[in-house]
């Protein structure tokens, strides 16, 4: 389904949101539809480019926690290899891969990123 826009100062607002502003949100206050439109538009426009900063900068936080989540797994990853570990892959937690390891020989299990063990 083709969502529909319309045409209002200067702006494509889709129907849906249009409609919801025009039927449900402004009846009952003092807002005249027209005057809300054009002070819409106004800040969309103004606003714009800080919205483009602020998206620029959120996405270069996010690549930065990734790649910390990145490298953290791997170094335990690589721990792993190296001592004969047992690696299983518990789930997700946002981001973050929570992976089990097993030390057979130990009897020992450990979870990455809380770096607690628990002795069996």
């Amino acid at each position: 389904m083709v969502e529909k826009y319309i045409k209002i100062e200067g702006l494509s607002v889709s129907k849906n949101l249009f409609n919801f502003i025009n039927n449900e949100l402004l009846p009952g206050t003092k807002i005249k539809k027209s005057i809300f439109w054009k002070g819409f538009n106004k800040y969309i426009h103004e606003l714009a480019p800080k919205n483009k900063e602020y998206l620029e900068i959120r996405e270069k936080l996010q690549n930065s926690i990734d790649n910390w989540n990145k490298d953290r797994t791997s170094r335990i990853h690589q721990y792993a290899l190296e001592n004969g570990l047992i690696m299983i892959t518990a789930g997700t937690y946002g981001n973050i891969i929570r992976t089990i390891c097993i030390n057979q020989r130990a009897k020992t299990l450990h979870c990455s990123q809380k770096l607690f063990a628990i002795y069996i």
